[in-house]
């Protein structure tokens, strides 16, 4: 039976995601389902998105038909602009944040911001078009570093004494970018981490060893440079259980077998 981390001396029951798979996957795949629950999810946002105005209207109306249901949710969070606000209702006992979603691509009208994730496409039905502007991620890192002490600090704010776990994760090499893209995306992510670092002074911060930073030739939700081999989510995982933060006396490690 995997072992929980411990908060003030009670174990960890359950846990709150603001970032995507990779972080949300650590319960799937190194913890116990049966003893961790994922009671709040929020993914496919960004700093710039969460921070942005909510738009006053769309020029279609959303459909629901097209979309999953995971894909719904965070298309009316980002729209709604209501991730600090559930984050801040999820009871959750510690909430974990990765960066890997500042990936994507947004689009901008005056001060409104929504993320382009495949879910929009699918409740919108198609794209937006003039007066708003799609911008690529890479275009928006330097508005992103500087909104992040700001995000930082309403985070905070939402969570109140909820513990936070900032999931340092970066890409890796799965074949299908470039070395100077890698590099640069990862310099990217190491300078964000760090302002947020900052700015949470009393987060936990966890990395995976540069061992197990490898993309997974199989994954289930397919290759990309943030789907990892499962060693990955069990050294990040087992690093949580034993953050003396979490729990004051640290937890012993989750087996798990190697993978090769």
């Amino acid at each position: 039976m995997n072992a929980r981390p411990e908060q003030n001396g009670a174990p960890i029951a359950s846990v709150a995601v603001l970032g995507s798979c990779v972080s949300r996957d650590l319960i799937r795949i190194a913890a116990d389902d049966s003893l961790v629950k994922v009671k709040t999810y929020i993914a496919r946002s960004t700093v710039r998105s969460v921070l942005a105005a909510r738009p006053d209207s769309l020029p279609f109306s959303p459909s629901t038909e097209a979309a999953s249901g995971f894909e719904k949710r965070n298309f009316e969070i980002d729209v709604d602009k209501s991730a600090f606000k559930r984050l801040a209702t999820s009871g959750a006992d510690i909430c974990i944040v990765d960066m890997i979603d500042e990936r994507l691509s947004t689009w901008q009208r005056d001060g409104s911001i929504l993320v382009a994730s495949k879910g929009f496409e699918a409740m919108l039905g198609k794209k937006l078009g003039a007066p708003w502007r799609l911008q690529s991620s890479s275009t928006t890192h330097q508005e992103t570093l500087a909104r992040a002490p700001l995000w930082s600090v309403k985070l905070r704010e939402a969570l109140g004494d909820m513990p936070v776990v900032v999931h340092r994760a970066l890409w890796a090499d799965d074949g299908s970018i470039t070395t100077e893209k890698l590099a640069e995306q990862n310099a990217f992510l190491n300078e964000l981490y760090d302002i947020i670092g900052a700015n949470l002074p009393d987060a936990i911060v966890v990395s995976a060893d540069a061992s197990v930073q490898r993309a997974a030739e199989e994954h289930m939700w397919g290759t990309a440079p943030f789907h990892y081999v499962d060693e990955y989510y069990h050294d990040v995982w087992n690093k949580i259980l034993a953050s003396q933060h979490v729990g004051g006396t640290g937890q012993a490690p989750v087996p798990h077998p190697a993978i090769s």
